[in-house]
C-alpha cells in the first residue's frame, strides 16, 4: 500500500492578511437546539429544587396534594411500626385521626369537581 504524503503549504503573513475568510452560514436547526437547551437550563434554575419536586405548571397543585397523601401515609406507617398497641393505642388513634384530615382534603381536591355549576 502506498502512503500519501501531503505537503504543508506555507504562506506569508501578508498573504494571510489579504485572504478573505470563508464563513459558513449558521445551521438554523443547530441554533434552535442551542436555544432550546439554554431555555431548558434556565427554566430548571428558575424553579429550583422545590419546583423540580412539585412541578411548575398546571400540574403543581395536584402534585402537592399527592405528596401530602404520601407524607401522611408515611407518618401512619411509621406510627404503626413504632407504637405498642397494648399500651399506646390512644396515642396511635390520635395520630391516625389527625393525619386522615389532610388526606381527605387532598383526595377531595384531586378528585373533586373540576368546574363549579351555579
Amino acid at each position: 500500500s502506498e502512503q500519501q504524503v501531503t505537503e504543508a503549504v506555507l504562506i506569508t503573513e501578508d498573504q494571510a492578511r489579504k485572504t478573505e475568510p470563508v464563513v459558513r452560514e449558521p445551521d438554523a436547526l443547530a441554533l434552535k437546539e442551542q436555544q432550546n437547551n439554554h431555555d431548558k437550563a434556565m427554566a430548571g434554575l428558575h424553579r429550583g429544587w422545590i419546583g423540580w419536586l412539585v412541578g411548575s405548571g398546571p400540574e403543581k397543585s395536584g402534585n402537592v396534594a399527592t405528596l401530602t397523601i404520601f407524607a401522611c401515609f408515611l407518618i401512619i406507617l411509621i406510627a404503626f411500626m413504632k407504637f405498642d398497641f397494648n399500651t399506646q393505642f390512644e396515642s396511635f388513634f390520635k395520630i391516625m385521626t389527625s393525619v386522615f384530615g389532610p388526606v381527605g382534603l387532598a383526595l377531595g381536591y384531586l378528585f373533586g369537581a373540576k368546574d363549579s355549576k351555579h
